[in-house]
């Protein structure tokens, strides 16, 4: 696998994530996720995020999860074929991606932000929303 092809991952993953910001911005709590994530990384209070690191840390994250599509595809892709190998790529990336941020990053940090178990519960769930928009497109722009 050259270069090459995780540079076009990550551009798949980078445009994916910026598609994901149609979903998130039209949810109530739909871009928190990216505050948090923000947050988590930089090691300050998500609410005294600045938009554009939130932006940041959002759009850095589709382009890395774009480029672990890539390197998931290869191996199955190997036994199953192309088609397989990129659908089980992209199923175990939105996984990943859902349940990473939902039972780590956002239970660990979220609670900062929201108290609430119902809101918490909303936000997860438009997460998870967001997030299979994010698959979509990287499956339709995948390498």
């Amino acid at each position: 696998m050259g270069s090459t092809t995780l540079v076009r991952g990550a551009l798949s993953g980078l445009l994916a994530a910026v598609v994901m910001n149609l979903p998130m911005l039209a949810q109530r709590d739909g871009y928190l996720p990216a505050y948090v994530a923000a947050g988590a990384t930089s090691g300050r209070d998500p609410t005294r995020v600045p938009t554009r690191d939130a932006a940041i840390a959002h759009h850095v994250a589709g382009a890395l999860a774009g480029v672990l599509s890539v390197l998931l595809a290869r191996p199955v892709a190997k036994l199953a074929g192309e088609r397989i190998g990129g659908a089980v790529a992209v199923v175990g990336v939105v996984a990943f991606v859902d349940a990473f941020f939902s039972r780590i990053v956002f239970s660990l940090r979220g609670g900062e932000i929201v108290a609430d178990d119902d809101r918490a519960r909303g936000v997860r769930d438009g997460w998870r929303r967001s997030t299979l928009v994010y698959g979509l497109v990287l499956w339709l722009a995948r390498p």
